[in-house]
């Protein structure tokens, strides 16, 4: 946010790297030197609003995806690396204790979350420009946006990754869908492999992309049921779960400020936290092999039907 020709706001909301860098440099008592580039290569906007693990450059993963050095070039006063070709580029400093009024501004879940607020202030000290600048733009708001789109994407594999390396198998499809902002609601799939195995995948699930981009509900379903299909997967809530036995709450769970739902909003005393669900919607272990068959045809049977009447049906 543009404050004066001088000046800009900037909000970093808690358990960021951002905020955690922010916070390092003021309770050392330094200001904290910061550049913001606009008007780049998409996937930096991508990289900058992921779930990477501390210490990962973002620069090394935008690298990585698009199987290139990138050239950058350090900043003349705060020494940070900016893009060669970014078209706008800002380069100052955040002082501690120097806040400003910032906001209102639509958020990732769908709403005006905060009010106008005091946040941290940028002092600008160099302005980095090219003639006839190119800008994107891509705005958060009611699902499904921007932001939501490339979130259920990456996080979704994000997530997998994370799940293989905690070493559980059977995973057969993750999806953080649109609906749920590309955090709040996540979906498995899994091939049960021994009693206990679904409840395991979706407790495991629930806490791998913490802090800053908890989820609020975890469902499981068996590798039958298309985890991108939400009919399908409410399906399997409706039919394979029993409320009281399937469904686990874990309380006081980490929550983003910008939670519409966060308890911070409604009892300041409470913290940024929450509750999430995990709801095994998988056919009863025990009972896999007596549970009773979809009524449905088979694929093969499909497979002729499309072949057979294909001309007719336009297939």
């Amino acid at each position: 946010m543009v404050h004066d020709e001088k000046s800009a706001g900037i909000f970093v909301a808690p358990g960021h790297h951002g905020r955690i860098i922010m916070d390092s440099y003021w309770k050392a008592g330094e200001p904290c030197p910061i550049a913001i580039s606009a008007g780049h290569h998409p996937v930096f906007l991508f990289a900058g609003s992921f779930s990477l693990a501390p210490r990962v450059s973002e620069y090394n993963y935008v690298g990585s995806v698009l199987h290139e050095r990138i050239p950058v070039v350090a900043g003349r006063l705060t020494g940070l690396p900016l893009p060669v070709f970014s078209e706008i580029v800002l380069e100052g400093f955040l002082y501690p204790n120097e806040l400003k009024s910032e906001g209102k501004f639509g958020e990732w879940p769908g709403y005006y979350v905060s009010d106008a607020r005091p946040e941290p202030v940028i002092q600008v000290k160099a302005v980095y420009y090219r003639n006839d600048p190119i800008i994107l733009g891509a705005w958060p708001g009611r699902p499904p946006h921007d932001s939501t789109y490339r979130h259920s994407i990456i996080k979704s594999a994000n997530l997998w990754e994370l799940l293989e390396r905690a070493r559980i198998g059977g995973i057969t499809g993750v999806y953080r869908p649109e609906a749920g902002a590309g955090n709040l609601l996540t979906l498995v799939s899994l091939k049960q492999a021994y009693d206990g195995h679904a409840r395991q995948v979706a407790v495991v699930a629930s806490q791998l992309l913490q802090p800053s981009h908890p989820t609020r509900y975890v469902i499981v379903v068996d590798d039958d049921i298309d985890v991108i299909n939400l009919e399908d997967v409410m399906w399997a809530v409706c039919t394979r779960s029993d409320p009281i036995r399937s469904i686990t709450l874990i309380d006081h769970t980490r929550a983003n400020v910008l939670d519409p739902m966060v308890r911070s909003r409604f009892d300041e005393n409470a913290g940024h936290t929450s509750s999430c669900a995990v709801i095994d919607a998988c056919r009863p272990f025990p009972l896999r092999d007596r549970f009773p068959k979809v009524a449905e045809s088979s694929a093969e049977f499909k497979k002729q039907i499309r072949e057979k009447w294909a001309g007719i049906l336009n297939l």
